[in-house]
């Protein structure tokens, strides 16, 4: 397992808050090489889902998140 903080220098997409629930989509997140776009939502009881695709140079992953937004878990 890794674990770390990566400061992003640009976000974009669109969000949506109804009673309580989150909807995150058309997400961008860019910091240096590291690019990502994904979609997310987040319930009213704090569970997160949703998946990330990254790319670092060459490298490309698909991610799923998972857990709580208070916790949130990486998965390949």
């Amino acid at each position: 397992q890794a674990a770390g903080r990566t400061e992003f220098s640009e976000m974009t997409g669109a969000g949506t808050y109804n009673k309580g629930a989150v909807q995150l989509r058309d997400v961008k997140l860019t910091a240096g090489l590291l690019t990502a776009n994904g979609a997310a939502d987040i319930d009213t009881g704090g569970r997160l889902s949703g998946r990330i695709n990254a790319e670092l140079g060459a490298q490309r992953g698909a991610f799923a998140l998972t857990g709580t937004s208070k916790e949130p878990q990486i998965r390949k």
